[in-house]
C-alpha cells in the first residue's frame, strides 16, 4: 500500500536525517524507500505506527541540495543569439549561476502573452527579488538577455510544489532565444507527467546531455538552500547508473523524455545519485506556459 503525502511528510519531519521519502513498486509489491544521511546513519529511524517497517527500503546518500553553481567556478563561454536552452545563466549581480531550462511562450502577471525563458526560482531570482532584474549570459558582465517577470517563491514554513520562474526574453525590441535545448533540438509543445521508468534526456551548462530513468514520481523531499531547508511533495526522482544526471549548475535545465523530446520536469536539486525534478504540469498551469510558439 502506497504511503499518503500526509505519511511521508510525518516521516520527514520526525527524522532529521531523512531526505527523502517515497513508493516504489517491488515486483508488483510496494515498498517505502527512505534516504538519509550517510553520515548520521540509518539508526534511530522513526516510523508513523501505520507503516510497516518490513515494507520500508533505507538508502544512505548525501544531503539533497540545490544545484547551483558558485560564480567563482563558471566559465564564461558566450553563445550568439538566437540563444539556446542549455546555457549558463546568471541574475545580475548574483554569485552563482545556473541554467536556461527552456524557451517559453507564458502570461505575465498584467495578463499579456509574452515570449520568454523557464528557469528555477533559486536560479532567476536575487535576494531582492526585483521584477525586471537583467537575467545574463554567461555572467553578468554581458549584455542581459531577459528581464526578471514571475516566480514561485519556495519558503521554509510550507509544503512546496515547485521551484521554478520565467524571464521576459524581449531586450531593447527584440527577442534573442532560440526554440531549441542545445544537443536536443526542438521541444515538443506535448507536456508529459513523469511516470515510473520513463527514460529522459536533459541538457545543463555542467554536466551538458545526460540520460537518467525516473524512479519515483510521489518523493517528499527536504532539500537544502544554504540558508534553510524547504520540504517538497509530488517530487520525481531521476537516477542514472553510467554518470551523473546532474552537477552543481545544472539547476534550472528542462527535463524532457528521450523519446519525442516532451517535457516533464525541471530539475532543481540532487546528490551524487538522484535528481530531483519538479513535475511540469503544476508549473505549465502556474504560469500558463506554452512550447508550441513561433516568435
Amino acid at each position: 500500500m502506497a504511503l499518503s503525502k500526509s505519511t511521508k511528510m510525518a516521516i520527514l519531519r520526525a527524522n532529521k536525517h531523512v531526505m527523502a521519502v517515497y513508493d516504489r513498486p517491488q515486483a508488483n509489491d510496494p515498498a517505502t524507500y527512505v534516504v538519509v544521511h550517510k553520515k548520521r546513519g540509518a539508526d534511530k529511524l522513526t516510523l508513523p505506527l501505520i507503516v510497516n517497517p518490513g515494507k520500508v527500503i533505507v538508502r544512505e546518500q548525501n544531503p539533497l541540495k540545490t544545484l547551483i553553481l558558485f560564480r567563482d567556478f563558471a566559465d564564461e563561454a558566450c553563445y550568439d543569439e538566437p540563444i539556446p536552452g542549455g546555457i549558463q545563466i546568471q541574475p545580475a549581480g548574483a554569485p552563482w549561476v545556473g541554467t536556461l531550462g527552456a524557451p517559453c511562450g507564458y502570461r505575465s502577471q498584467a495578463g499579456n502573452q509574452r515570449w520568454g525563458i523557464l528557469s528555477c526560482w533559486h536560479v532567476l531570482v536575487d535576494s531582492r527579488a526585483a521584477r525586471g532584474t537583467n537575467i545574463h549570459q554567461p555572467v553578468d558582465t554581458y549584455p542581459p538577455i531577459a528581464a526578471l517577470d514571475d516566480w514561485e517563491t519556495v519558503r521554509a514554513d510550507k509544503i512546496n510544489h515547485m521551484d521554478a520562474a520565467v524571464a521576459d526574453a524581449m531586450i531593447d525590441g527584440f527577442h534573442t532565444i532560440s526554440p531549441d535545448l542545445l544537443a536536443i533540438g526542438h521541444i515538443n509543445p506535448i507536456v508529459y507527467q513523469p511516470a515510473l521508468n520513463m527514460e529522459v534526456s536533459k541538457f545543463g551548462r555542467t554536466t551538458e546531455y545526460t540520460q537518467a530513468v525516473c524512479s519515483a514520481i510521489d518523493a517528499c523531499v527536504s532539500v537544502s538552500y544554504g540558508s534553510f531547508t524547504a520540504d517538497f511533495c509530488d517530487q520525481a526522482i531521476f537516477e542514472t547508473v553510467e554518470v551523473p544526471f546532474s552537477e552543481p549548475g545544472d539547476s534550472g535545465s528542462l527535463i524532457v523524455t528521450t523519446e519525442g523530446h516532451h517535457p516533464t520536469a525541471l530539475l532543481f536539486a540532487g546528490n551524487d545519485e538522484m535528481t530531483i525534478g519538479c513535475p511540469l504540469p503544476p508549473i505549465v498551469s502556474r504560469f500558463n506556459l506554452s512550447f508550441d510558439f513561433g516568435e
